[in-house]
């Protein structure tokens, strides 16, 4: 059988913090809960949903004020 529908989730990143293990730990049942699940019937919905989503965080920073969490990782030839 194929699953038609996707757990409407849980919202895990918050701005300007980096989202850890234990956040998806936390937020776990919510995640994989199907109570109020979502239909995304093309790919256009699908994209959608997640643009929603981050548009969702990036408010949340504007209203706070803040900066968006970055990082800078930097690797020799070696490490590659």
């Amino acid at each position: 059988k194929v699953r038609l529908e996707k757990s409407s989730g849980a919202m895990v990143r918050r701005p300007n913090t980096p989202m850890t293990v234990e956040d998806v730990q936390a937020n776990w049942n919510d995640i994989i809960s199907f109570a109020t699940p979502l239909y995304h019937f093309t790919q256009t919905d699908q994209v959608s949903h997640i643009l929603d989503s981050i548009r969702k965080i990036n408010n949340k920073d504007e209203e706070k004020g803040n900066e968006v969490f970055t990082q800078t990782y930097s690797y020799t030839s070696n490490q590659a």
